[in-house]
């Protein structure tokens, strides 16, 4: 007897808990007032079942939020598409009046039929993924900042050298900042070997000149040229890993890698001159999916560039 009224009861809940997953997917609308229905991801389109029911959303500027309102006729449905790619579907029920339950639905990703790219993407998902990439660029800028060289003795140093590879080693383990500081002394007194990577903007160039890889470390060498007549002052210069995603509804992922060592970054390139110099970054590589972005900036002034280099370029150092 027990059993039987314990199944009875689980029966009793299931019939319940489907019938407020069911009422949460009907639109009950009049035409003296407005329902307003809220999604969680902006609205791209909405097609009604039949022309006595309308639904108005902006389409200028982004927003979850439609409204709906409808005339005396037989039960319909709605299709909806959120920027995201969910789609949903409700049905539609006229009433004489809305009760103040009716008048506002607040729409859940649980509640899509599916995604028209793939998988339903629900909000807290990306809340949490937000979070996670804000908490990443938080403890970027916590570390250390990398450290800042202006060299301005114009002396070339040679450590290259087979009779002193044991000395080399030994500066290496001793005292690396210097050890790499003369490595990266030497990349800018060498030949251009990358003569077609490049990225310009109102005749302002930014050059790839020679990309090295020693020890443990990666030694990015560019070439400022400023060909106008205006001194080009430079605001700040990051590089960032950029991962492109399939899927329509993701943009693009840019996450910063932080240079060990900057080694003459000019802050200024007067007008027909160019400066040389180098940033080091602890050895990486990339996948094929993805590429890097250099990113200058201009202070007080608008001619920035974004330098692309592309995964055979990075997982091939010339030096």
């Amino acid at each position: 007897m027990k059993t039987l009224n314990l199944l009875f009861l689980m029966f009793i809940s299931l019939v319940s808990a489907q019938n407020d997953q069911s009422s949460e997917k009907i639109i009950y609308v009049t035409n003296n007032k407005t329902t307003t229905i809220v999604f969680d991801d902006n609205i791209q389109r909405g097609v009604p079942g039949n022309k006595k029911i309308t639904f108005g959303y902006d389409t200028n500027t982004p927003s979850p939020v439609a409204l709906m309102r409808g005339v005396k006729g037989p039960e319909t449905n709605i299709m909806v598409i959120t920027e995201n790619g969910n789609l949903y579907d409700f049905t539609v029920r006229f009433v004489k009046d809305l009760t103040p339950a009716q008048k506002t639905l607040f729409v859940k990703d649980s509640l899509a039929q599916g995604n028209i790219y793939g998988d339903i993407i629900y909000k807290a998902d990306i809340l949490e993924k937000k979070k996670a990439e804000l908490d990443y660029l938080a403890s970027l800028k916590k570390a250390s900042k990398p450290l800042m060289i202006n060299d301005n003795s114009g002396e070339e140093t040679i450590i290259v050298n087979k009779d002193e590879l044991q000395a080399e080693d030994l500066l290496y383990e001793n005292d690396k900042n210097e050890y790499i500081r003369k490595f990266a002394s030497n990349q800018t007194s060498l030949p251009t070997y990358y003569r077609r990577k490049f990225s310009s903007n109102s005749k302002i160039y930014l050059h790839l000149k020679n990309l090295a890889y020693n020890k443990d470390e990666m030694y990015f060498s560019f070439i400022v040229d400023n060909t106008t007549n205006l001194d080009y002052d430079i605001k700040n210069l990051s590089v960032y890993m950029v991962s492109k995603e399939k899927k329509k509804s993701t943009s693009s992922q840019r996450i910063p890698i932080k240079p060990i060592l900057i080694y003459n970054q000019p802050s200024r390139v007067n007008g027909n001159s160019k400066k040389t110099f180098v940033y080091v970054f602890d050895k990486f590589s990339i996948g094929n999916k993805k590429s890097i972005e250099v990113e200058m900036n201009e202070s007080r002034g608008e001619r920035n560039i974004i330098l692309r280099l592309d995964d055979d370029t990075v997982n091939n150092p010339n030096g």
